[in-house]
């Protein structure tokens, strides 16, 4: 499923990466829509996969990519900037924020930023490398939107991220450790990342 916006203003500009047409986003009120891929992420303890080749043009708070429900401040994944590094939050449909802090600083260089749900747990990769494993992400979530570029939440979309997205893969399972590392090597090759050592 292809993200898409109909409002012209909103709409991020074509830009290049590494010789490909990539979208740059202007942090004050470019996104992209792909709701119906939110479906993916619903349900109770249910794995999957969001692997986004990025450059980010800003280190303020600012959310690349969210899966949210346009009614609540519930049933959400959020991939964020806080403080200049990356973070991921995930609040379960009763409203309980269960925020994943990385300490892992955001470069302005290009990266793959990877967060995998399995099960109960959440793990996070930065340019190949896992940084954070086993985070408590338990619960049940109906997300209705999936959102690049900002968070869409309460009919409303705000935290916008001046970025550059290049590509956003999302899978409806947990990749596997050897899955994840070719989808990444994937990414960078086609856009000029350079990964951590694996």
């Amino acid at each position: 499923r292809h993200a898409t916006q109909s409002t012209a203003a909103s709409r991020p500009v074509v830009g290049s990466q590494n010789g490909r047409k990539a979208l740059t986003f202007d942090g004050s009120n470019d996104f992209m829509s792909a709701d119906a891929a939110a479906a993916v992420f619903a349900g109770t303890d249910t794995p999957w996969t969001v692997l986004a080749a990025i450059d980010m043009n800003s280190t303020a708070n600012s959310s690349p990519w969210t899966v949210s429900r346009n009614d609540a401040f519930a049933g959400r994944y959020l991939a964020r900037v806080v403080s200049n590094t990356w973070n991921h939050l995930f609040t379960d449909d009763s409203g309980v924020n269960k925020a994943i802090p990385t300490g892992t600083p955001v470069s302005l260089d290009p990266s793959v930023l990877t967060v995998i749900k399995q099960g109960a747990t959440a793990s996070i990769s930065v340019l190949g490398a896992t940084v954070l494993s086993g985070a408590d992400a338990s619960g049940t979530a109906t997300p209705t939107t999936f959102t690049v570029g900002a968070h869409n939440n309460l009919g409303g979309v705000a935290s916008y991220s001046s970025l550059n997205a290049l590509e956003v893969l999302a899978y409806s399972r947990a990749l596997t450790t050897s899955e994840r590392q070719r989808a990444e090597r994937y990414l960078a090759r086609r856009w000029g990342i350079t990964l951590a050592p694996q």
